[in-house]
Parts: structure tokens; sequence; C-alpha cells
């Protein structure tokens, strides 16, 4: 009882922007991304259709999957949260069956940090079991939180 009381308190000063716990408990990001322009968005999404397009070419082309690595790296540096997640996903779920979560967790938080709610879920299992990071529940419950708060309901079930 005491445990889910303390739990539910943290929960509710994690939700408080500019709360000094979370501020306290906050992992020190590398410099974070600047936020890209609206051309640089613009650019970044052309790219990213561009790297699907790529890989799923019209009936009749052959497709391009280095490519589309290639536009869709790119579109991940300049901020597109779509190119960003399949950027992680090639660390978490590559085909040799082999993962590098600590590769993937930049992408996620960048998107994240977008508002993408399927990354911030993500990174919030990672962090949560310490897969690819330091094991920090505290930081994970505000990914939780973040992502809930954008509907999703299975971060809302691990919240509760």
């Amino acid at each position: 009882m005491r445990h889910h009381l303390a739990t539910a308190l943290l929960a509710g000063l994690l939700a408080v922007p500019g709360c000094a716990l979370v501020e306290q408990l906050r992992p020190t990001p590398a410099a974070p991304a600047p936020a890209p322009d609206a051309a640089e968005r613009a650019r970044a999404d052309a790219l990213y259709r561009e790297g699907l397009r790529a890989l799923n070419p019209p009936r009749g082309t052959a497709p391009d999957p280095d490519r589309a690595a290639r536009l869709i790296a790119e579109a991940g540096e300049l901020g597109n949260a779509e190119a960003q997640m399949l950027l992680a996903a090639g660390h978490l779920y590559r085909p040799d069956g082999s993962r590098d979560p600590a590769s993937a967790i930049p992408w996620l938080e960048r998107a994240a940090q977008q508002g993408h709610v399927e990354a911030q879920l993500q990174l919030a299992r990672l962090i949560e079991t310490g897969d690819g990071t330091r094991r920090e529940p505290a930081w994970a419950a505000v990914w939780f939180q973040r992502a809930a708060e954008r509907g999703s309901a299975e971060a809302q079930f691990a919240l509760g």
C-alpha cells in the first residue's frame, strides 16, 4: 500500500511542468537537436516519402533499399518523426534477430519529443526495464504519462 501511494504521488508530481523533482530525475540529454524550421520539415517529409517510394516502388521498378536507407536517415536527421521511428525500429528489430536498443533510444527520444505516441511508449518501456539505458522507473512514468495523455491505452494501463 505504501509503495502504491508513493508511486501515485510521484506520478502526480511528474505531471507538473517545471517541478524541481522532475528536473532532478530527468537524465541529462546530450545536446538536444534544434527544432526544425518549416523548410526543414517540408524537406524531411519529402525525403521520407521518397525513401518509402524507393522501398516500395511502382510496379515494374526494383526496390532500392540502399537509397531508401540514405533518404530515410536524412529525413530522420532533419526531424521527421516517422523516419526517426523507422531508424529506431532498424536497431530494435533487425532481420538477424539481434537488437541494439542503446542505438534506438536517441531516435525514439527525438520522435517522442515531437509527440509521437508510439515513440513515447517504446521509450518508456526501454527506460522502465533498463533495456539499452539505465533503468529509471520515474523517468519511464513521465513518458508513459505523455503517451497516455495522447490517448495510448497501453500507456494508460502501464500507469494504472
